[in-house]
C-alpha cells in the first residue's frame, strides 16, 4: 500500500518506533531526574536538621552548666570566675552556632535564654525572687521554640493527650 509520494506504511512504522523509544526514554529519564532531585532534597533537609539538632543539644548541654553557676551564685556558694568566664564563653559561643543553622524565631529565643544566664552569672541578682523562676521565663520559649524547629513540637504535645 502506497501512502504518500512513493512511502509505504513498511518505511514509516519504524520511525514511529523510533520516535515512540526516543520518548519513553526522554520520559522515563525525565521522571528518574524530578525523583533524584526529590531524594536529594530531602536528604539536604534531613542534614540541616541533624546540624539543627546537634546545635541545640550542645546548647543545652552549655547552658546546663551556667544554669548550675548560676544556681551556685544564688545559693551564696563561691563560685569559680575562671569556670564561669569559659561556661559562659562556650555558651555564647554555641549561641553563634545556633545563628548559623537555626530560624529567626529560634535564634531569637536562644539569645534572650543566654542573656538571662549570663545575667544570672555575672550581675545583680534579683532580691527575694527565685532565679530558677528568672531562668524559666526564658528557657521556656528557647525550649518551644527548638521544638518546632526540629519538628518535634506537635509529637510532644500528642504526648501530654489524655
Amino acid at each position: 500500500m502506497v501512502w504518500y509520494d512513493g512511502m509505504t506504511w513498511d518505511a514509516v512504522l519504524p520511525l514511529f518506533g523510533v520516535l515512540l523509544g526516543a520518548g519513553g526514554s526522554f520520559g522515563v529519564q525525565f521522571l528518574v531526574t524530578r525523583a533524584s532531585r526529590a531524594q536529594a532534597r530531602l536528604e539536604r533537609l534531613a542534614s540541616l536538621r541533624a546540624e539543627r539538632k546537634e546545635a541545640v543539644r550542645e546548647f543545652l548541654e552549655a547552658a546546663q552548666l551556667v544554669e548550675h553557676l548560676a544556681e551556685r551564685r544564688f545559693r551564696n556558694e563561691d563560685v569559680d570566675w575562671a569556670e564561669a568566664a569559659s561556661a559562659t564563653h562556650r555558651m555564647w559561643y554555641l549561641q553563634k552556632c545556633i545563628d548559623l543553622v537555626c530560624s529567626p524565631v529560634l535564634r531569637e529565643a536562644t539569645e534572650s535564654y543566654a542573656w538571662r544566664m549570663d545575667e544570672a552569672v555575672y550581675r545583680e541578682l534579683p532580691a527575694g525572687g527565685d532565679i530558677w523562676e528568672r531562668l524559666k521565663e526564658l528557657r521556656d520559649p528557647f525550649l518551644e521554640a527548638a521544638r518546632v524547629e526540629l519538628g518535634v513540637s506537635d509529637l510532644v504535645d500528642e504526648d501530654r493527650l489524655p
